[in-house]
């Protein structure tokens, strides 16, 4: 569809994901006509030029407030604008980044107790609707911007994670145990400290426990948890990217 037609702002369905998009190919390709179509993207979220699918709402039990998550809220739209920001320079974003990140900053920590809690649902530290997609988009301002603050929740989140991983039964990026082992690859890379990989190391474990096949041919189940599948958030592409 035309970007004029695209109403949404979030990730998965809408403007940060196609200006991500888009920012990846002008990387890949030096095609200036990518990056005019990212900045687009972005012109229109700083603008407010769009809508969510989802509205904040409190912190309940289940831990899960989507409209924070990086599908579709907060974090992938953060994400998205300091990519952009990194990538063009363009100074127009700045105060829609650090609009999102002071909601962020405020809100993880609730997050992360109530995560801890026995009534949290396992996709409280999903990538998606939870807590690695939340932490990611933190870890993303840190490297950024140089806030210590945000790699400290980052941290503070990959934490929660950890905790919850166990009691996943979904392996894949968008909802289950490869979202958490990308960001705590990235926290590991990020800092240099081997702590996180040996966590990331340990989600691979918990994954290969709920997969079939051989140990040399896995086969990884989809979110339906009764078949696979190649796409990437829900699939077994994902999972090979991590």
């Amino acid at each position: 569809a035309p970007l004029a037609e695209i109403h949404e702002g979030d990730y998965a369905t809408g403007l940060a994901g196609i200006g991500a998009g888009h920012l990846a190919l002008a990387a890949l390709t030096g095609d200036d006509n990518h990056t005019d179509v990212a900045a687009e993207c972005a012109r229109r979220l700083a603008a407010a030029d769009h809508r969510l699918a989802v509205a904040e709402t409190a912190t309940p039990p289940a831990a899960i407030v989507i409209g924070l998550g990086y599908a579709h809220g907060r974090a992938g739209i953060t994400s998205f604008l300091l990519a952009h920001h990194a990538a063009t320079g363009d100074p127009g974003v700045l105060e829609t980044i650090n609009e999102h990140l002071v909601v962020l900053r405020a809100r993880l920590p609730e997050l992360c107790d109530a995560a801890l809690r026995p009534a949290a649902r396992p996709m409280s530290a999903s990538w998606c609707q939870g807590l690695a997609g939340i932490g990611t988009a933190l870890l993303h301002a840190a490297t950024a911007l140089g806030d210590a603050t945000d790699l400290h929740l980052a941290r503070r989140a990959a934490t929660a994670c950890l905790h919850t991983a166990p009691r996943m039964n979904i392996v894949t990026q968008c909802c289950g145990m490869a979202g958490i082992g990308e960001l705590l690859i990235d926290l590991a890379a990020a800092t240099g400290d081997s702590t996180h990989l040996q966590h990331a190391h340990h989600v691979l474990t918990l994954m290969t426990t709920r997969c079939g096949g051989t140990p040399d041919q896995p086969e990884y189940p989809a979110n339906s948890l009764t078949t696979t599948s190649a796409a990437w958030g829900t699939g077994t592409s994902g999972i090979l990217t991590l």
